[in-house]
């Protein structure tokens, strides 16, 4: 049985973190993709390393290692200009490769577990707003706790992920077979034009500060 105070803090974490979350962002656009191309397994390998990354980040934030992007601005600045350049290439991947099927319904080569983890790491770790949502703000939350109070807030916050993106795989699944070739490829064009505004929008960031 989790003490009161645990689950208030737990259920704290978890609100927060999906507050974070929820919103579109090039981590729930890689998800779906992978769901509406690939299938299962490939999805849910992903969800497991996108969850884990963000666990990453989150234990990060809340040792205090926030403050590394608040003292060092040309930290943040290069983080912003790799993450741009990053998810410009994945936006040009998800045009290369619309759909699995292809759209002749010949079936194209599929991704290997590895690349698959390798891409929603490098969605995780390579986007400033993921990062500057676990380890900054989720992180600036979690260290005003003390002991066991902020275990159980990140535990909350990685809760959090873990559950929207299994959702997010799972409904991108049940969608998959109602889609046609061509829908597929529409999908693919509207996330890759999202993630090119959000590199664009990274580097607009970048020049202004």
């Amino acid at each position: 049985m989790i003490p009161a105070q645990a689950m208030s803090e737990l259920v704290a974490g978890l609100l927060l973190g999906l507050g974070l979350i929820m919103p579109i962002g090039a981590q729930n656009l890689f998800i779906v993709q992978q769901g509406i191309s690939l299938g299962a397994p490939r999805v849910f390998y992903a969800t497991l390393a996108t969850t884990c990354c963000d666990a990453l980040l989150i234990a990060a934030g809340s040792l205090g290692l926030g403050t590394l992007f608040a003292g060092h601005d040309i930290l943040r600045s290069a983080l912003m200009a790799v993450g741009g350049a990053y998810l410009l290439y994945l936006a040009w991947q998800n045009l290369r490769r619309p759909d699995a099927a292809g759209l002749d319904g010949q079936r194209a080569a599929p991704l290997t577990a590895r690349r698959t983890i390798t891409r929603a790491m490098g969605v995780s770790l390579l986007n400033p707003h993921a990062i500057l949502d676990t380890v900054g703000v989720i992180g600036a939350v979690g260290i005003a706790r003390d002991g066991a109070a902020r275990v159980w807030f990140a535990a909350g916050c990685v809760l959090a992920s873990l559950v929207w993106f299994t959702l997010l795989g799972t409904a991108a699944l049940a969608v998959r077979h109602r889609l046609t070739g061509r829908g597929r490829l529409w999908i693919a064009r509207v996330s890759s034009a999202v993630m090119a505004f959000f590199a664009l929008l990274l580097w607009s960031e970048l020049a202004l500060a």
